[in-house]
């Protein structure tokens, strides 16, 4: 039979189990459920859950085999565990207690309940070997189970009394090729509960969680107050019209009658994990299930069948959100090309990624300790390298720092690493982790950017000396013309000639004002700041005197009025371009056609700030060219002689001076600047 067994493709590997499948095949033609490993021909193996019957057809046996493929699901199911591992934080939303094991049986991580358990703090188990931390506990029998999870790769589920604690705990342990990962709870109540459940009957109806019992035909005899809430049953629903299959969801029901209950009657009891069927609400509700035999206490024959079940909902949508998050920081790694590393101090070995080989150039799968990464670095790095990572180790510092590394083929590399240490309970360090980026694209670009900001730099520079050089000679060409232009108007001439001299005058005098306006954004943007004592009227008088020359002044009534008892102090320098640019600027735009064309000058000072307004009743600013008057070159107005500088180096002067400038102005009504500048009187 086992010939034909195999004909079909399934093949079992430990002999037990062959044994198993045949007495079961030649006592009961049946096999019950089972674990394989299938090898079809020529193809990847894969697992299954199988079962066969034989039966005969004229005096010839056969074997009818089927058989689930479970392939997918073992997958997944080690996608889970590489999930719980790497976000560990999740685990103390878990009510069972949690424990993490690396390939050398070392703990890597205990969540709360599992301290409360074992009654150690994490510190105290963290690094240390497994079978040293439980060597009183656990038995020769499930060590072996336990490694062989690890060996084969399987998972396995455990029951075991600790006579030393009096207590069950229930225990699945997943295996991965980084290790083991295991939970475990305490089901000293479920068992106690199984030996001794007539006790119990008087005193679950307010217990937590599904607690039942049904007759040996699977007929409803009682189920608790949670049990019906947590199942959508009310207090008035009679469970007698009930079965133990109504309360599980349609397509499970013939797995659960023709396997699992076989089971709990041959065996006394099941336990495993499935779906409770809601009857409230179109759902299926996850659950930890359990189901045993009652016995009559005179006789010990089977009267009952009892059954607990717990909703895992919560940890369901826990291990979902593990799962959605290690796909996520899969998809980040794989994005952003992180490699990542643990160094087991003690044993001087170095886990990496695959990404790690990647960044590091070196051939997949090699063994990596600290005397192979020491060959990677620059030498010129590598007393530089050794330092940090001192100082990291004995400083628990845990910030980022960057190196060069050179490849195989001699080119240089740039990476840039963040890790953080792991102690035991005694402070010591016994391990680091961390993750790498290769940076030299990054670095390529810093340096291009420091030579082409080196270079501009260089530029303006020499444009600045360029445009403050050919200023000053342009201006020596113009005042001789300017010069000329005046002793020939003194000259007796025809009016038409000193018209056109005029008109002459006045262009050379605007080509005279924006070089000079060009001269003055020069010096200014080089000049450094002085602080020395601010005499405001004279820095107004001297303005007014310079702007005698400007068209109309005379005809503007100008009025000041000067609040400064406190000293100020600022650049004198500055304030004099200031208040020059804006009278000027008022002047020039003043609106004719009005009858007492004013400026209004106040400047209010104290300890901390100096307010000054300067107000006019002109031709105004429109709107629009409000937001662009401070840009360079920019003329609100072509009607007056200007450069649409002014304003620039006014902006770029109230920067340098940290001060603030608002303007309110309508056409034809007039304008106001008010500038706010700091005190910077030595004592502040």
């Amino acid at each position: 039979m086992v010939k034909k067994f195999e004909e079909l493709g399934i093949i079992i590997d430990e002999e037990s189990k062959r044994k198993e499948a045949l007495e079961s095949l030649n006592s009961s033609g049946k096999v019950l459920s089972m674990e394989l490993i299938a090898r079809p021909k020529e193809k990847e193996k894969i697992f299954i859950t199988a079962s066969a019957e034989t039966y005969e057809v004229n005096k010839k046996k056969y074997i009818l085999a089927t058989y689930l493929d479970r392939t997918d699901e073992r997958k997944a199911q080690k996608k889970i565990v590489a999930s719980e591992k790497k976000y560990r934080e999740l685990t103390e939303r878990i009510s069972d207690a949690f424990i993490s094991i690396d390939n050398h049986w070392n703990l890597t991580y205990v969540n709360a309940k599992a301290q409360e358990l074992i009654q150690k703090k994490k510190e105290e188990l963290i690094g240390k070997n497994i079978w040293d931390v439980f060597k009183n506990t656990i038995s020769s029998s499930t060590r072996g189970k336990i490694e062989g999870a690890l060996k084969k790769q399987e998972y396995v589920h455990l029951e075991q009394f600790h006579p030393r604690n009096n207590i069950w705990i229930e225990s699945h342990v997943y295996p991965s090729p980084e290790g083991l990962t295991v939970y475990f709870r305490d089901i000293t109540q479920r068992k106690v509960s199984e030996e001794e459940n007539q006790k119990l009957l008087a005193v679950i109806e307010k217990s937590p969680g599904f607690i039942g019992l049904s007759g040996m035909d699977g007929g409803g005899i009682y189920l608790n107050e949670s049990g019906r809430e947590l199942v959508g049953l009310s207090n008035e629903d009679a469970i007698s019209n009930y079965s133990i299959l109504d309360f599980f969801p349609e397509d499970s029901r013939q797995v659960i009658k023709e396997e699992y209950m076989p089971i709990i009657f041959k065996n006394g009891s099941w336990s495993g994990e499935g779906y409770l069927k809601s009857f409230k609400e179109n759902r299926n509700i996850p659950a930890a299930l359990s189901a045993f035999l009652i016995n009559d206490k005179n006789n010990n024959k089977p009267i009952g069948i009892g059954s607990v079940a717990f909703d895992l909902t919560d940890q369901k949508k826990t291990e979902r959100e593990i799962l959605e998050l290690q796909n996520k920081m899969n998809a980040a790694i794989r994005i952003g090309k992180i490699g990542y590393w643990n160094w087991n101090f003690e044993k001087d070995i170095i886990d990496w990624s695959e990404r790690m080989y990647e960044i590091y150039d070196v051939e997949p799968g090699r063994k990596i300790d600290v005397a192979f990464t020491k060959t990677l670095i620059h030498p010129d790095d590598l007393v530089m390298h050794d330092t940090i990572i001192d100082t990291k180790i004995s400083q628990r510092d845990n910030s980022s720092f960057s190196y060069r590394i050179i490849h195989r083929d001699k080119s240089i590399k740039y990476v840039k690493v963040q890790m953080e240490v792991t102690t035991d309970a005694s402070g010591k360090v016994i391990a680091s982790q961390g993750t790498a980026v290769d940076i030299t694209e990054a670095k390529e670009f810093e340096k291009r950017l420091e030579n082409q900001n080196a270079e501009l730099k260089k530029t303006n520079s020499e444009l600045d000396s360029f445009v403050y050089s050919a200023s000053h000679e342009l201006r020596a060409p113009l005042a001789s013309i300017m010069g000329l232009l005046d002793i020939i108007k003194k000259e007796k001439g025809e009016p038409e000639t000193i018209n056109r001299l005029e008109m002459m005058e006045n262009s050379v005098m605007r080509l005279d004002a924006f070089i000079e306006d060009i001269i003055s954004y020069s010096r200014n943007k080089h000049m450094s700041l002085k602080c020395e004592k601010v005499n405001f009227k004279e820095i107004i008088d001297k303005a007014l005197q310079d702007l005698w020359y400007l068209k109309n002044t005379k005809k503007i009534h100008i009025s000041t009025n000067l609040k400064t008892d406190c000293e100020f102090f600022s650049d004198r320098r500055s304030i004099a371009v200031l208040i020059s640019n804006f009278l000027s600027n008022a002047i020039k735009y003043h609106d004719k056609t009005k009858t007492t064309p004013s400026i209004w000058i106040d400047v209010n000072t104290n300890e901390e700030k100096a307010v000054i307004e300067i107000k006019d009743n002109g031709i105004g600013i429109k709107k629009k060219s409000q937001e662009k008057i401070y840009d360079m070159f920019y003329r609100d107005s072509t009607d007056e002689m200007g450069s649409g500088i002014g304003l620039f180096i006014v902006k770029e002067i109230i920067n340098k001076l940290d001060g603030t400038i608002e303007l309110d102005s309508k056409p034809k009504i007039g304008t106001t600047f008010t500038l706010t500048l700091p005190n910077t009187y030595p004592n502040n």
